[in-house]
């Protein structure tokens, strides 16, 4: 027997999902945002602590207290993406996000004293807070709108996955950095990365602009 009518179009909606997802117009622009949030989060996340022990303090807890400082600023941050979301647009909430991170990332491998780095980095804790919900977010909007008949299960499965690469990779990168130079400019990388998002960001809004232009069709 051939297979079910109702396995057989979920099989095709999932395939749809799928290409959807791999496409250049749709998904890829997608994953690599949300590859770059990750990739700033993690930079943060393993070497703040690692930067005052070299730079600012010899004693343990003050790195421990970096690394507590920037998880308790994303955790308002997301409060606050969320607060923002029903004032103005997922977009708007990621690029100023993401301006504001260029701002304080630039500023931490000059900060002089361990009070002026817990507050920069308490900064970028609340810019790099917002990036992996709500890239997730406008992506199954966007796609879901595009008429793409996008699975969120499947979305949120290969976005995550691409999130999960950029989270495992800059450790390395700025590690690899910092054993070759030094730390500070380790820390260098991750305003470039601001920089990326933003013109990821950018081009995601012109998609959706793009998108919001072409009639409607309706299914029959």
């Amino acid at each position: 027997k051939g297979m079910p009518a109702e396995l057989a179009a979920s099989a095709q909606i999932k395939a749809l999902s799928t290409m959807s997802l791999i496409n250049v117009e749709f998904g890829i622009p997608f994953a690599a945002a949300i590859f770059l949030g990750t990739c700033i989060e993690s930079g943060f996340t393993f070497w703040s602590r690692t930067y005052v022990d070299v730079y600012l303090s010899d004693v343990p807890r003050s790195g421990a207290l970096a690394v507590v400082l920037f998880a308790a600023a994303m955790a308002v941050g997301r409060f606050l993406s969320g607060f923002l979301a029903n004032r103005t647009s997922l977009s708007n909430i990621m690029i100023g996000s993401a301006l504001l991170g260029i701002v304080v990332s630039f500023l931490i491998p000059s900060a002089g004293s361990l009070t002026s780095f817990y507050g920069l980095l308490a900064l970028a804790g609340l810019a790099t807070a917002c990036f992996w919900p709500t890239i997730m977010a406008e992506a199954d909007d966007y796609l879901n709108a595009a008429s793409q008949r996008v699975n969120t299960t499947i979305l949120f499965i290969l976005l995550a996955s691409a999130g999960i690469i950029g989270f495992g990779l800059t450790p390395w990168v700025l590690g690899m950095i910092g054993d070759t130079a030094d730390l500070r400019t380790g820390f260098a990388v991750i305003p470039l990365l601001f920089i990326a998002l933003v013109g990821i960001l950018l081009f995601e809004r012109r998609l959706s602009a793009n998108r919001k232009q072409l009639p409607v069709t309706s299914e029959q």
